[in-house]
């Protein structure tokens, strides 16, 4: 069902969802402290955790509530959707990146101040009848960094509502490398733009001359899963389904070839170690060292770059 907010402009496809199938949240390849983008965030039945602004709040522990694939809206960043019976009762946490000035100008205009552990937010009620009935709104906004948040909280159920107002303002802030501390043992990596039957694309490209590596096998992991033997096609790729494996990562082995990211002749152990966050991958790409030439390539989402070369005849004898 697609239910829209005439006031927030909102859509989501709500599908109930569980636990198990929770997205992982990005981090960097060098393994950065910081999540990469708004949308990262651990989540379990009774809290939700962005590990990118660090924020964290309790849900409502009802069993009725799904979790929702929400729809990307502009320069919004939907961070989390929750839906019940059929969109009687939403909540959708949401970011918008702004210049601070600009972000601190709208949240005084936005409605009367409140402070929430410290932090300053504005919140606004009202109510708007309808043929379905009187639907109750509370909104919340507060500046984080140069981002306005916005927790949005739309109810058919003004008890619905209530709820969801004593759960903002339960929300706590902390240094976002904190996150999965935070989030507690019961906490799963997050992420709500990565839907399940997605697709990437591993490009092997020749590191001496940017040539794509066609007809090679290449050996893979996806999260925890046994190695499996993919050949790149005749542009190099690989294309290959994503699904819910935990974790949300990806290990690469090339075959028969030099792997440009070690100065030495990269065994499949590098592969086992060397791991990529797919959700990176979907949101902005990552492109891998190349420590063969100096042929470069910018990072396209959805997209893993890899470089290697051709062994040589001296390489090929030790393997």
């Amino acid at each position: 069902m697609r239910l829209i907010s005439s006031k927030f402009d909102y859509a989501f496809d709500f599908v109930t969802v569980v636990a198990a199938l929770l997205l992982a949240f990005p981090s960097s390849v060098r393994c950065s402290d910081r999540a990469s983008v708004p949308e990262a965030a651990f989540l379990s039945l009774g809290r939700y955790t962005n590990a990118f602004f660090g924020f964290s709040l309790p849900l409502p522990p009802d069993p009725a509530f799904n979790i929702a694939e929400v729809s990307q809206w502009g320069d919004w960043h939907r961070l989390l959707g929750l839906g019940k019976d059929e969109g009687s009762t939403t909540f959708v946490i949401s970011a918008r990146q702004m210049m601070p000035d600009d972000a601190e100008k709208l949240l005084m205009r936005a409605g009367p101040p409140i402070q929430i552990h410290g932090k300053e937010f504005s919140k606004t009620i009202s109510q708007q009848k309808g043929p379905a009935g009187t639907r109750w709104t509370a909104t919340y906004q507060t500046v984080s960094g140069q981002f306005l948040l916005l927790f949005d909280i739309q109810s058919l159920d003004p008890s619905m509502t209530e709820k969801f107002e004593h759960c903002v303002e339960d929300t706590i802030f902390f240094d976002p490398v904190k996150a999965k501390e935070v989030a507690g043992p019961n906490g799963r990596p997050y992420n709500p733009t990565v839907p399940q039957g997605q697709q990437i694309v591993i490009r092997f490209v020749n590191g001496t001359n940017g040539k794509p590596i066609k007809d090679k096998g290449v050996n893979i992991w996806s999260g925890s899963a046994k190695l499996f033997w993919r050949d790149t096609d005749s542009k190099g790729r690989i294309i290959l389904d994503i699904d819910s494996s935990q974790p949300r990562e990806l290990g690469v082995g090339p075959d028969y070839v030099f792997d440009c990211r070690s100065s030495g002749d990269a065994n499949i152990n590098l592969a086992r170690t060397l791991k990529y966050p797919l959700d990176e991958i979907v949101a902005k790409g990552i492109v891998g060292e190349n420590l063969c030439g100096t042929v470069t390539a910018s990072p396209t989402p959805g997209t893993l770059i890899l470089f290697v070369r051709p062994r040589t005849s001296k390489e090929k004898r030790e393997l």
